[in-house]
């Protein structure tokens, strides 16, 4: 008789901070000198903390600490789907922007795929803007960022009725921020 183990949530999470430290070893991020694979895991803790009753909580948070790996390092979304399935993988992959060539057309495009993507997606892209404007909002030369995630957001929206009034009133709070930050820097 074949017997067949599927990993626990809890399993997939802890195997997911093992492949985000692996791969982001030796990066840090530009403003706080951090390691790098912080800035994954505070994106899953804002998931955790904003979206504790939604029903892919877990899928979510997996996908959030693997959300950077394809776009930085040499982790492809193969191996994302070998390792936690084809669901995590595809969201991870919405959320990457690495396959666009040109600045202007990456930015077109990956706005467009952000549209279409999963409301899961739009969650952690949420969760990382947060988390990237927390980083860098009271540091000066970011306004390009800024103006880029009031693109996404002024753009995004979720289809799930239940999650859209949470989604607007994080959107909206975003909002606020990079408003503040672009006419205090422009």
């Amino acid at each position: 008789m074949k017997r067949y183990f599927v990993q626990s949530m809890e399993n997939m999470f802890a195997q997911a901070v093992i492949m985000a430290f692996e791969a982001h070893k030796g990066q840090f991020r530009k403003e706080s000198n951090l390691p790098f694979v912080i800035h994954p895991l505070r994106v899953s803790e804002c998931i955790l903390a904003n979206w504790s009753s939604h029903p892919n909580l877990e899928v979510m948070r997996v996908a959030a600490v693997l959300h950077d790996t394809i776009e930085d390092t040499n982790i492809t979304n193969e191996d994302i789907e070998k390792k936690f399935g084809l669901v995590i993988a595809n969201i991870v992959q919405e959320v990457t922007a690495k396959e666009y060539p040109s600045s202007e057309e990456k930015q077109k495009k990956y706005l467009e795929k952000l549209i279409n993507a999963s409301d899961e997606a739009k969650i952690i892209k949420i969760s990382d803007i947060s988390d990237n404007i927390m980083d860098i909002k009271n540091k000066k030369g970011w306004l390009s960022f800024f103006k880029k995630s009031k693109k996404i957001l002024s753009n995004i929206k979720l289809r799930n009725e239940k999650y859209s009034v949470l989604f607007e009133k994080l959107k909206e709070d975003l909002l606020i921020e990079i408003n503040e930050y672009v006419s205090d820097n422009s």
